[in-house]
């Protein structure tokens, strides 16, 4: 579930208990690896809580060739954030999370794993799925303990260290097997050096996001709450990447930047109206996930689909569109590129908070399993949508891009293509930039 921030919630925003346009991904690949960027007035910050769920995309190729590939995917969890918060807390006894979820088919796909590995129907590596494609180098395969992130344990048995080193588990590979709910902070951003890209979204991870809180503090604090806050008085905030860094907390680094001139353009910019970011933050769609989760299981025990899935069928996320098929591309065309218009500076964005699905008797854990029937009949199917330019999904961020595309519109991913075109194509168009939407009344974030 995602949720959004005002500047202030932003500051005191913590992912432990005690946000279309095209993207910014690619700005770690710079040399050096920096970006200067300007906050958008008029857009909140948005706390997206997402699982890493793999997946399988065929690519069709010249001469008809079909082709398997596999890419990461990032799947919006559909729990609250004070769930999730909570998410590696266990009661010491049971070893049961203290605030087990109620809704999120992958959260809590994971408690029953955790289930039959404490009765002993799994082991601690266990191969649960297996997701393969036509090169063998891109096989995707989630092991029980890489899934629940504890490879990385400083509590691991010896008996433990041993099956990872049968089974050729490496604790420094293991964390991209995590599935939990990762917290990452979603910016509506203007790169100060690239404003033709126009205003952008930067998914980055907790860690950026904790130094650019850290940053705006020292900020407010020198220079005072008004003239420190970067959304009331507009400065550039450098963002910095050292891939080399041992330590992870240290492989980013956020500096203010009040000398570096704003340029008109920018000015307009970040003054124009918000992108649309609902196909972002939007919950993750359960049909496909479903699917793919119940195709690509290995593992030794019968699962319970239907009890782990009811909650969020009954409460009606599989009726959403499907994220691969028509989400990706609804994203880019809802924020086509335009001309920024010139309008005066906004006041700080409106708290806007992502309503959470109230829990009730039918979807609480213990609800009883099953899909529900509608009642009526299921309204005619869509008509058949115009011919599209073939695509396949960014292994970054999972943008819907050409086929032929050498970068990802959305976050900048490079790529060579792998097979010759057999016939030049006509010149298609190039892909719509992030700009705001010319005039017209500001939008709302939408969930």
């Amino acid at each position: 579930m995602s949720k959004t921030l005002a500047l202030d919630d932003f500051l005191g925003h913590e992912t432990k208990s005690g946000g279309s346009s095209q993207f910014l991904r690619g700005w770690r690949k710079r040399s050096p690896a920096h970006v200067n960027v300007f906050l958008h007035r008029g857009s909140s910050i948005v706390a997206l809580w997402q699982h890493n769920v793999p997946r399988v995309y065929e690519k069709k190729l010249d001469g008809g060739v079909t082709q398997r590939r596999v890419f990461g995917g990032s799947w919006n969890c559909l729990e609250s954030e004070d769930v999730l918060k909570k998410q590696y807390r266990r009661e010491r006894d049971t070893g049961e999370r203290t605030v087990p979820p109620v809704i999120c088919p992958v959260c809590r796909m994971m408690e029953f794993f955790r289930g039959e590995y404490q009765q002993g129907n799994i082991s601690f590596t266990e191969s649960l799925f297996k997701w393969e494609g036509d090169d063998p180098k891109e096989t995707q395969l989630l092991t029980f303990g890489g899934m629940c992130n504890l490879y990385g344990s400083d509590k691991l048995e010896d008996e433990e260290k041993k099956a990872m080193a049968l089974a050729s588990i490496s604790m420094k590979e293991a964390w991209k097997e995590n599935v939990y709910a990762k917290c990452n902070y979603l910016f509506v951003v203007v790169d100060a050096d690239n404003p033709n890209d126009g205003v952008q979204l930067a998914i980055e991870t907790t860690s950026l996001g904790d130094h650019v809180k850290e940053c705006i503090r020292n900020q407010m604090t020198s220079m005072g709450e008004e003239d420190g806050n970067p959304i009331l008085k507009p400065y550039a905030l450098r963002w910095e990447h050292n891939a080399n860094a041992t330590e992870f907390s240290k492989k980013y680094k956020c500096i203010a930047m009040p000398k570096l001139a704003m340029t008109k353009e920018v000015e307009l910019l970040i003054n124009s109206e918000p992108p649309d970011i609902a196909g972002v933050i939007k919950p993750g769609n359960i049909t496909t996930l479903r699917a793919s989760l119940e195709g690509h299981y290995i593992g030794p025990v019968p699962v319970d689909w239907d009890s782990i899935f009811g909650p969020a069928e009954r409460a009606g996320f599989g009726q959403q569109e499907d994220e691969e098929e028509g989400g990706g591309e609804d994203r880019a065309s809802s924020a086509q590129a335009a001309p920024p218009p010139a309008t005066q500076a906004k006041a700080p964005p409106k708290v806007e908070t992502a309503p959470t699905p109230p829990p009730s008797a039918a979807t609480t854990p213990k609800a009883a399993g099953g899909r529900r029937k509608k009642a009526e009949a299921p309204p005619p199917p869509p008509p058949e949508p115009e011919a599209k330019a073939e695509t396949v999904p960014c292994d970054e961020c999972g943008f819907a891009m050409a086929a032929d595309a050498t970068t990802c519109p959305q976050c900048g991913a490079e790529y060579e293509l792998e097979a010759p075109a057999a016939e030049a194509p006509a010149a298609a168009a190039p892909p719509p930039k992030a700009t705001a939407k010319a005039g017209g009344k500001p939008k709302g974030i939408s969930f």
